[in-house]
Protein backbone atom coordinates (compact mmCIF):
# COMPACT_ATOMS: atom_id res chain seq x y z
CA UNK A 1 0.00 0.00 0.00
CA UNK A 2 1.56 3.20 -0.61
CA UNK A 3 1.56 5.06 2.47
CA UNK A 4 2.70 8.25 2.79
CA UNK A 5 3.81 9.98 6.14
CA UNK A 6 3.86 13.28 7.71
CA UNK A 7 6.69 15.20 9.44
CA UNK A 8 7.13 17.82 11.26
CA UNK A 9 10.39 19.81 11.32
CA UNK A 10 11.05 22.18 13.98
CA UNK A 11 13.69 24.84 14.08
CA UNK A 12 14.90 28.34 13.89
CA UNK A 13 14.45 29.95 10.14
CA UNK A 14 16.46 32.77 9.37
CA UNK A 15 19.67 31.11 10.33
CA UNK A 16 18.73 27.70 9.06
CA UNK A 17 16.99 28.49 5.58
CA UNK A 18 19.33 26.89 3.20
CA UNK A 19 19.92 23.60 5.82
CA UNK A 20 15.63 23.13 5.83
CA UNK A 21 15.49 23.35 1.84
CA UNK A 22 18.28 20.46 1.85
CA UNK A 23 16.16 18.32 4.81
CA UNK A 24 13.13 19.60 2.79
CA UNK A 25 13.74 18.11 -0.46
CA UNK A 26 15.69 14.56 1.28
CA UNK A 27 11.91 14.43 2.86
CA UNK A 28 9.74 14.47 -0.64
CA UNK A 29 12.50 12.15 -2.09
CA UNK A 30 11.39 9.46 0.39
CA UNK A 31 7.68 10.52 -0.02
CA UNK A 32 7.27 12.37 2.99
CA UNK A 33 5.11 15.27 3.84
CA UNK A 34 7.34 17.96 5.35
CA UNK A 35 5.41 20.28 7.39
CA UNK A 36 7.11 23.04 9.71
CA UNK A 37 5.02 25.43 11.50
CA UNK A 38 8.00 27.97 12.45
CA UNK A 39 7.33 29.68 9.03
CA UNK A 40 4.83 31.64 10.89
CA UNK A 41 4.70 33.66 13.59
CA UNK A 42 4.10 32.27 16.89
CA UNK A 43 3.51 35.46 19.01
CA UNK A 44 -0.04 34.29 20.14
CA UNK A 45 -2.02 31.60 22.12
CA UNK A 46 -4.16 31.08 19.14
CA UNK A 47 -0.93 30.35 16.86
CA UNK A 48 0.62 27.68 19.36
CA UNK A 49 -2.31 25.72 19.30
CA UNK A 50 -2.35 25.41 15.22
CA UNK A 51 1.16 24.41 15.71
CA UNK A 52 0.22 21.61 18.14
CA UNK A 53 -2.61 20.58 15.87
CA UNK A 54 -0.43 20.11 13.31
CA UNK A 55 2.24 18.25 15.29
CA UNK A 56 -0.41 15.96 16.69
CA UNK A 57 -1.18 15.31 12.90
CA UNK A 58 2.12 14.51 12.08
CA UNK A 59 3.70 10.99 12.13
CA UNK A 60 7.15 11.73 13.14
CA UNK A 61 9.41 14.84 14.99
CA UNK A 62 12.64 15.91 13.63
CA UNK A 63 13.97 19.52 15.32
CA UNK A 64 17.06 20.79 13.35
CA UNK A 65 19.52 22.80 15.94
CA UNK A 66 22.06 25.01 15.08
CA UNK A 67 23.72 28.62 16.36
CA UNK A 68 20.22 30.27 17.17
CA UNK A 69 17.87 29.42 20.36
CA UNK A 70 15.28 31.04 18.65
CA UNK A 71 12.30 33.81 19.88
CA UNK A 72 11.15 33.10 23.74
CA UNK A 73 7.55 32.36 24.64
CA UNK A 74 7.34 34.87 27.36
CA UNK A 75 4.85 32.47 29.86
CA UNK A 76 7.16 29.86 29.42
CA UNK A 77 10.60 31.20 28.97
CA UNK A 78 11.85 28.60 26.26
CA UNK A 79 11.57 29.39 22.69
CA UNK A 80 9.26 27.98 20.76
CA UNK A 81 11.71 25.69 18.80
CA UNK A 82 12.30 23.95 22.33
CA UNK A 83 8.51 24.10 23.55
CA UNK A 84 7.23 21.92 20.12
CA UNK A 85 10.11 19.74 20.70
CA UNK A 86 9.10 18.99 24.57
CA UNK A 87 5.23 19.12 23.54
CA UNK A 88 6.34 16.30 20.54
CA UNK A 89 8.03 14.16 23.21
CA UNK A 90 4.78 14.31 25.41
CA UNK A 91 2.44 13.32 22.31
CA UNK A 92 4.92 10.01 21.99
CA UNK A 93 5.70 11.05 18.50
CA UNK A 94 8.89 9.23 17.49
CA UNK A 95 11.45 12.28 17.36
CA UNK A 96 15.16 12.45 16.35
CA UNK A 97 17.12 15.91 16.79
CA UNK A 98 19.95 16.90 14.56
CA UNK A 99 22.59 19.25 15.96
CA UNK A 100 25.42 20.83 14.56
CA UNK A 101 28.52 19.47 15.36
CA UNK A 102 30.64 21.41 17.62
CA UNK A 103 33.80 21.22 15.10
CA UNK A 104 31.81 24.01 12.90
CA UNK A 105 32.78 27.49 12.78
CA UNK A 106 29.53 29.13 12.73
CA UNK A 107 29.56 32.92 11.40
CA UNK A 108 28.61 35.96 14.01
CA UNK A 109 24.75 36.18 12.29
CA UNK A 110 24.16 32.66 12.90
CA UNK A 111 25.14 32.48 16.47
CA UNK A 112 23.39 33.89 19.91
CA UNK A 113 25.16 36.93 21.25
CA UNK A 114 22.94 36.87 24.32
CA UNK A 115 24.50 35.26 26.88
CA UNK A 116 21.19 34.10 28.51
CA UNK A 117 19.92 32.23 24.92
CA UNK A 118 23.30 31.25 24.95
CA UNK A 119 22.74 29.36 28.28
CA UNK A 120 19.13 27.80 27.06
CA UNK A 121 20.56 27.25 23.68
CA UNK A 122 23.30 24.25 25.44
CA UNK A 123 20.51 23.30 27.45
CA UNK A 124 18.06 22.24 25.02
CA UNK A 125 20.94 20.63 23.05
CA UNK A 126 21.79 18.79 26.43
CA UNK A 127 17.90 17.59 26.43
CA UNK A 128 17.93 16.72 22.96
CA UNK A 129 21.05 14.82 23.20
CA UNK A 130 19.64 12.02 25.80
CA UNK A 131 17.35 10.78 22.93
CA UNK A 132 17.72 9.99 19.54
CA UNK A 133 20.50 12.21 18.13
CA UNK A 134 22.54 12.74 15.02
CA UNK A 135 25.41 15.53 14.13
CA UNK A 136 25.77 17.22 11.06
CA UNK A 137 28.10 19.47 9.75
CA UNK A 138 27.55 20.76 6.24
CA UNK A 139 23.99 20.98 4.81
CA UNK A 140 24.06 18.14 2.18
CA UNK A 141 25.30 16.38 5.26
CA UNK A 142 22.05 17.25 6.86
CA UNK A 143 20.13 16.54 4.12
CA UNK A 144 21.95 12.81 4.04
CA UNK A 145 21.42 11.77 7.35
CA UNK A 146 18.16 13.32 7.76
CA UNK A 147 17.23 10.54 4.99
CA UNK A 148 18.68 7.26 6.61
CA UNK A 149 17.56 8.41 9.58
CA UNK A 150 13.80 8.37 9.03
CA UNK A 151 14.23 5.84 6.83
CA UNK A 152 15.41 3.28 9.62
CA UNK A 153 13.11 4.79 12.18
CA UNK A 154 9.98 4.20 9.88
CA UNK A 155 11.12 0.99 10.19
CA UNK A 156 11.74 0.31 13.75
CA UNK A 157 8.85 2.39 14.85
CA UNK A 158 6.01 2.08 11.54
CA UNK A 159 3.22 5.12 12.36
CA UNK A 160 0.05 5.27 10.75
CA UNK A 161 0.33 7.41 7.93
CA UNK A 162 -1.59 8.60 5.20
CA UNK A 163 -3.12 7.17 2.13
CA UNK A 164 -5.55 8.39 -0.87
CA UNK A 165 -8.95 8.63 -0.47
CA UNK A 166 -10.07 6.19 -3.44
CA UNK A 167 -7.18 3.93 -2.14
CA UNK A 168 -8.40 3.81 1.11
CA UNK A 169 -12.02 3.13 0.06
CA UNK A 170 -10.88 0.60 -1.89
CA UNK A 171 -8.93 -1.24 0.64
CA UNK A 172 -11.86 -0.97 3.01
CA UNK A 173 -13.91 -2.57 0.68
CA UNK A 174 -11.48 -5.50 0.34
CA UNK A 175 -10.91 -5.43 4.00
CA UNK A 176 -14.64 -5.60 4.84
CA UNK A 177 -15.20 -8.55 1.81
CA UNK A 178 -12.30 -10.45 3.29
CA UNK A 179 -13.60 -10.27 6.88
CA UNK A 180 -17.13 -10.74 5.41
CA UNK A 181 -15.79 -14.37 3.95
CA UNK A 182 -14.32 -15.11 7.27
CA UNK A 183 -17.22 -15.20 9.48
CA UNK A 184 -19.04 -17.39 7.01
CA UNK A 185 -16.83 -20.12 6.75
CA UNK A 186 -16.34 -19.56 10.68
CA UNK A 187 -19.97 -19.89 10.93
CA UNK A 188 -19.98 -23.08 8.81
CA UNK A 189 -17.46 -24.19 11.45
CA UNK A 190 -19.37 -23.81 14.32
CA UNK A 191 -22.70 -25.41 12.50
CA UNK A 192 -20.32 -28.13 11.70
CA UNK A 193 -19.04 -28.57 15.39
CA UNK A 194 -22.36 -28.19 16.60
CA UNK A 195 -23.40 -30.97 14.53
CA UNK A 196 -20.64 -32.81 15.92
CA UNK A 197 -21.27 -32.33 19.41
CA UNK A 198 -24.85 -33.06 19.26
CA UNK A 199 -24.06 -36.50 17.63
CA UNK A 200 -20.93 -37.04 20.33
CA UNK A 201 -23.51 -36.42 22.69
CA UNK A 202 -25.04 -40.00 22.10
CA UNK A 203 -21.97 -42.01 21.63
CA UNK A 204 -20.62 -44.35 24.85
CA UNK A 205 -17.48 -42.54 26.38
CA UNK A 206 -15.54 -41.29 29.26
CA UNK A 207 -16.97 -43.40 32.92
CA UNK A 208 -19.84 -45.30 30.27
CA UNK A 209 -19.62 -49.41 31.01
CA UNK A 210 -18.32 -51.61 28.09
CA UNK A 211 -17.76 -55.09 28.47
CA UNK A 212 -14.10 -56.73 27.14
CA UNK A 213 -14.12 -60.18 26.11
CA UNK A 214 -11.31 -62.09 26.33
CA UNK A 215 -10.76 -65.61 25.37
CA UNK A 216 -8.88 -68.51 27.00
CA UNK A 217 -7.64 -70.88 24.27
CA UNK A 218 -5.79 -74.43 24.95
CA UNK A 219 -3.34 -75.79 22.80
CA UNK A 220 -3.74 -79.24 21.99
CA UNK A 221 -2.18 -81.79 19.28
CA UNK A 222 -3.66 -85.18 18.86
CA UNK A 223 -2.26 -88.19 16.90
CA UNK A 224 -3.85 -90.17 14.29
CA UNK A 225 -3.16 -92.72 11.90
CA UNK A 226 0.64 -90.90 12.11
CA UNK A 227 -0.53 -87.64 11.70
CA UNK A 228 -0.64 -84.44 14.62
CA UNK A 229 -3.41 -82.65 14.84
CA UNK A 230 -3.49 -79.26 16.16
CA UNK A 231 -5.99 -77.25 17.54
CA UNK A 232 -6.80 -74.21 19.86
CA UNK A 233 -10.01 -74.26 20.76
CA UNK A 234 -11.55 -71.61 23.17
CA UNK A 235 -12.90 -73.05 26.31
CA UNK A 236 -13.46 -69.68 27.96
CA UNK A 237 -15.01 -67.16 27.29
CA UNK A 238 -14.35 -64.04 30.28
CA UNK A 239 -16.22 -60.93 29.89
CA UNK A 240 -14.51 -58.03 32.01
CA UNK A 241 -16.51 -54.77 32.59
CA UNK A 242 -14.77 -51.53 32.86
CA UNK A 243 -15.36 -48.16 31.28
CA UNK A 244 -14.05 -45.98 28.01
CA UNK A 245 -11.89 -43.98 30.48
CA UNK A 246 -10.06 -47.00 31.97
CA UNK A 247 -9.47 -48.77 28.64
CA UNK A 248 -7.91 -45.12 27.56
CA UNK A 249 -5.66 -45.51 30.63
CA UNK A 250 -4.67 -48.97 29.64
CA UNK A 251 -3.78 -48.65 25.76
CA UNK A 252 -2.90 -44.82 25.89
CA UNK A 253 0.52 -44.70 26.54
CA UNK A 254 0.61 -47.18 23.26
CA UNK A 255 -1.61 -45.02 21.03
CA UNK A 256 0.81 -41.75 22.05
CA UNK A 257 4.09 -43.91 21.28
CA UNK A 258 3.19 -45.73 18.08
CA UNK A 259 -0.17 -46.92 18.04
CA UNK A 260 0.30 -50.56 16.19
CA UNK A 261 -2.22 -53.11 17.03
CA UNK A 262 -0.21 -55.90 18.23
CA UNK A 263 1.30 -53.70 21.21
CA UNK A 264 -2.07 -52.45 21.86
CA UNK A 265 -3.87 -55.67 22.55
CA UNK A 266 -0.72 -56.54 24.80
CA UNK A 267 -1.06 -53.64 26.76
CA UNK A 268 -5.00 -54.80 27.28
CA UNK A 269 -3.97 -58.09 28.26
CA UNK A 270 -1.16 -56.18 31.04
CA UNK A 271 -3.97 -53.84 32.57
CA UNK A 272 -6.44 -56.35 32.98
CA UNK A 273 -4.85 -59.36 33.94
CA UNK A 274 -5.89 -58.61 37.35
CA UNK A 275 -9.44 -60.12 36.16
CA UNK A 276 -9.05 -62.52 33.76
CA UNK A 277 -6.61 -64.37 36.11
CA UNK A 278 -8.65 -65.05 38.39
CA UNK A 279 -11.26 -66.36 36.28
CA UNK A 280 -9.36 -68.92 34.60
CA UNK A 281 -8.27 -70.17 37.94
CA UNK A 282 -11.99 -70.13 39.21
CA UNK A 283 -13.63 -71.59 36.03
CA UNK A 284 -10.91 -73.57 33.81
CA UNK A 285 -8.06 -75.29 36.37
CA UNK A 286 -5.59 -76.31 33.95
CA UNK A 287 -5.18 -80.29 35.73
CA UNK A 288 -3.88 -81.51 32.29
CA UNK A 289 -1.14 -78.80 32.44
CA UNK A 290 -1.93 -78.07 28.98
CA UNK A 291 -0.51 -75.06 27.25
CA UNK A 292 -2.79 -71.94 27.17
CA UNK A 293 -3.32 -68.56 25.84
CA UNK A 294 -5.66 -65.87 26.24
CA UNK A 295 -6.28 -63.11 23.41
CA UNK A 296 -8.63 -60.32 23.76
CA UNK A 297 -11.79 -61.21 21.11
CA UNK A 298 -11.35 -59.93 17.49
CA UNK A 299 -14.99 -58.07 18.34
CA UNK A 300 -13.53 -56.19 21.14
CA UNK A 301 -10.62 -54.67 19.87
CA UNK A 302 -12.52 -53.99 16.81
CA UNK A 303 -15.25 -52.41 18.73
CA UNK A 304 -12.90 -50.10 20.80
CA UNK A 305 -10.82 -48.86 17.52
CA UNK A 306 -14.81 -47.83 15.93
CA UNK A 307 -15.63 -46.14 19.24
CA UNK A 308 -12.48 -43.85 19.21
CA UNK A 309 -12.39 -43.11 15.44
CA UNK A 310 -15.89 -42.01 16.07
CA UNK A 311 -15.29 -40.08 19.17
CA UNK A 312 -12.54 -38.06 16.97
CA UNK A 313 -9.73 -39.59 19.02
CA UNK A 314 -7.53 -41.91 16.49
CA UNK A 315 -7.50 -42.69 12.50
CA UNK A 316 -6.85 -45.58 11.61
CA UNK A 317 -3.60 -46.22 9.13
CA UNK A 318 -3.46 -49.77 7.97
CA UNK A 319 -0.29 -49.42 5.82
CA UNK A 320 2.41 -50.42 8.39
CA UNK A 321 1.35 -53.79 7.74
CA UNK A 322 0.01 -53.71 4.39
CA UNK A 323 3.16 -56.80 3.35
CA UNK A 324 2.76 -58.52 6.28
CA UNK A 325 0.64 -62.10 6.85
CA UNK A 326 -1.08 -60.83 9.81
CA UNK A 327 -1.63 -57.11 8.71
CA UNK A 328 -4.24 -56.08 11.32
CA UNK A 329 -1.32 -56.75 13.85
CA UNK A 330 0.13 -54.29 12.21
CA UNK A 331 -2.20 -51.50 11.56
CA UNK A 332 -1.85 -48.67 13.58
CA UNK A 333 -4.12 -46.02 15.58
CA UNK A 334 -2.87 -42.62 15.19
CA UNK A 335 -3.85 -40.03 17.46
CA UNK A 336 -5.78 -36.84 16.35
CA UNK A 337 -4.87 -33.10 18.25
CA UNK A 338 -8.23 -34.50 20.42
CA UNK A 339 -6.95 -37.77 20.88
CA UNK A 340 -3.55 -36.53 22.11
CA UNK A 341 -4.89 -34.52 24.72
CA UNK A 342 -7.40 -37.18 26.24
CA UNK A 343 -4.71 -40.04 26.06
CA UNK A 344 -2.44 -38.15 27.55
CA UNK A 345 -4.62 -37.05 30.90
CA UNK A 346 -5.73 -40.48 31.27
CA UNK A 347 -2.00 -41.87 31.00
CA UNK A 348 -0.52 -38.53 33.20
CA UNK A 349 0.88 -39.15 36.82
CA UNK A 350 -1.32 -37.87 38.71
CA UNK A 351 -0.41 -35.62 42.24
CA UNK A 352 -0.76 -37.73 45.32
CA UNK A 353 -3.49 -35.43 47.10
CA UNK A 354 -2.99 -38.00 50.75
CA UNK A 355 0.79 -37.15 50.58
CA UNK A 356 -0.35 -33.54 50.25
CA UNK A 357 -2.82 -33.65 52.90
CA UNK A 358 -0.40 -35.26 55.48
CA UNK A 359 2.00 -32.25 54.25
CA UNK A 360 -0.26 -29.87 55.30
CA UNK A 361 -1.41 -31.41 58.95
CA UNK A 362 2.28 -31.99 60.04
CA UNK A 363 2.42 -28.01 59.18
CA UNK A 364 -0.50 -27.48 61.32
CA UNK A 365 0.53 -29.46 63.94
CA UNK A 366 4.25 -28.11 64.55
CA UNK A 367 2.71 -24.49 64.47
CA UNK A 368 0.30 -25.62 66.91
CA UNK A 369 0.65 -24.22 70.82
CA UNK A 370 2.18 -26.59 73.05
CA UNK A 371 -0.45 -26.10 75.98
CA UNK A 372 1.50 -28.36 78.22
CA UNK A 373 4.63 -26.00 77.90
CA UNK A 374 2.45 -23.19 78.41
CA UNK A 375 1.14 -23.78 81.42
CA UNK A 376 4.77 -24.98 82.83
CA UNK A 377 5.63 -21.70 81.91
CA UNK A 378 2.90 -19.97 83.49
CA UNK A 379 3.37 -22.04 86.63
CA UNK A 380 6.86 -20.95 87.08
CA UNK A 381 6.42 -17.60 86.71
Amino acid sequence: MDVRYQIFVSSTYEDLQEERAEVMQALLELDCMPAGMELFPAASQEQWRWITRVIDESDYYIVLIAGKYGSINPSTGLSYTEMEYQYALDAGKPCIGFIIDKSVDLPVSKAETDADKREKLAAFKAVVQTKLCKFWDTSSDLGAKVSRSITQLIKREPATGWIKADLAARTNNEAVLTLKNRVLELERELDSFRRNSRSLEYLAQGSDPFVLTYNLHEHTETKTDNHIVVSNPIILAIPVATTWDEIASAIGSVILRDGVVRDIEAAFLRFYSRHIGPAITSLAPNKAKARRQVKLDKSSIDQVRLQYVALGYITVDPSKGRLRPDAEKWEQWVPTSEGIVYFGRRTAILRDFRRERQKTKSKAKASRPNNKTAIAAMAKS
